[in-house]
Formats: C-alpha cells, sequence, structure tokens
C-alpha cells in the first residue's frame, strides 16, 4: 500500500518487482489486496471525514500550481 500509494508505483510494476525477488503474483491478486485494505481502512477515513467537518470552519489551500504542457 505504500508502494502504491505513498510512491506512486503502479501494480503492474510492483509485480515486475516481486518478481525480481522471486515472487509471482498476477496483478489482479495485488488488486485484490488493494482493495481489501481500502475496505478495511474505510472506517477510519469516514471517521476523519466526520472529525474534521464538526470544525466551525473548514479551510483549504488554493495555492495555484504550474502544470506541465497547461495553458495559463
Amino acid at each position: 500500500m505504500v508502494s502504491k500509494f505513498a510512491d506512486h508505483v503502479p501494480l503492474y510494476r510492483l509485480c515486475q518487482i516481486y518478481a525480481r525477488d522471486g515472487v509471482e503474483m498476477s496483478r489482479s491478486t495485488i488488486t485484490d489486496m488493494v482493495g481489501n485494505c481500502c475496505q478495511l481502512l474505510s472506517p477510519l477515513a469516514e471517521a476523519v471525514g466526520r472529525y474534521v467537518l464538526k470544525a466551525g470552519k473548514v479551510h483549504g489551500d488554493d495555492t495555484p500550481i504550474r502544470a506541465l504542457g497547461g495553458k495559463g
């Protein structure tokens, strides 16, 4: 999960990394693992959402970010 979401490694590349270490895993197996973890963590995400929305104000960051190849 860290490689997938924090390091932004696509699942096909995770399969290649595991294969180099001698662990053959199909992409569908890894996809199932990611889905199961997301399902297990959804109560935590919902609790964080409820906590944030209880505040009197919710602040956001609207700092502009330059995009590659974009206009304006």
